[in-house]
């Protein structure tokens, strides 16, 4: 550290801390027991292009998210960055991606530094505003209308089940999920019921996976979709996905760690004449 705010001649010094893919990121005492429906999906990237190869379209992937910069945005960025990249064997795109986002009363909160990055990387961004009518907000109750809205939508097979004043409420997202293979959103307890909203919202719409990413490991609740209702958790190691199972979830964890092993051709580089 500088007391007098100096950092010239100071280095980084970045260190991998994240086990190689296949190790446990979080072990305990004793002997670690599996648990049925906690996987960890294995296959090289040639198998993947085999299969992707017979599709005459590429996987679209709907992610839902903030346009604020945390550490949630900045894993939607690395996939923004890295789904297009992916090919099938004869050269075509395997996966498009495109973000949704709700936008929020506040009027100075309809964009944010995340919007720009994608944008620039080709990634549409989907705005669209859930607003229900005062009518049924007068009938649900006032600071109960989210949580009504999922339960309707949950007891609904099909979007003509919907009444017309209700479906209007979800059109707008249905209209930007409508056609996509892969729903993927981050789950808060704070938005649980909102991120219920999409997730039945998404199923009525036709897409045929939801992938909820728990954002925390307890609150009290299980993660929205852990009922069965979501394809799969995607957690980062086989401990969450074992904790949420033995906690209830009916839903399968798919572990998929985020660290990747540093190899010998990563150096590090150190200033030594900034090392006490």
């Amino acid at each position: 550290d500088e007391p007098d705010g100096d950092f010239g001649d100071a280095a980084t010094v970045t260190y991998d801390l994240v086990p190689a893919p296949g190790d446990a990121i979080l072990r305990e005492a004793g002997e670690v027991k599996d648990v049925e429906g906690v996987i960890r999906p294995r296959g090289d990237e040639l198998s993947h292009a085999a299969c992707l190869d017979r599709r005459e379209r590429p996987i679209r992937v709907v992610l839902a998210g903030q346009l604020q910069l945390g550490g949630q945005s900045m894993l939607a960025l690395e996939q923004a960055r890295r789904l297009p990249l992916i090919k099938t064997w004869s050269g075509r795109r395997a996966f498009s991606l495109d973000f949704a986002f709700a936008i929020p009363p506040q009027p100075n909160r309809t964009t944010g530094p995340l919007e720009p990055l994608l944008k620039a990387l080709d990634v549409p961004v989907h705005k669209f505003y859930t607003q229900i009518p005062g009518h049924l907000v007068r009938e649900w109750g006032r600071g109960n209308t989210t949580n009504r809205l999922s339960s309707i939508l949950a007891a609904a097979r099909h979007l003509d089940d919907l009444a017309e004043d209700v479906r209007g409420i979800i059109q707008p997202f249905v209209d930007v999920v409508k056609g996509a293979d892969i729903f993927s959103f981050t789950n808060h307890e704070n938005h649980r019921h909102d991120d219920r909203t999409m997730v039945e919202a998404a199923r009525l719409a036709g897409v045929p996976h939801i992938l909820c990413e728990p954002s925390n490991l307890w609150w009290g609740s299980l993660p929205t979709g852990a009922d069965g209702t979501a394809s799969a958790l995607v957690v980062p190691s086989h401990f969450a996905g074992r904790f949420w199972r033995e906690r209830g979830a009916l839903t399968q964890a798919a572990v998929v760690p985020p660290g990747f092993e540093a190899g010998p051709i990563l150096r590090q580089e150190t200033n030594v004449s900034r090392v006490r």
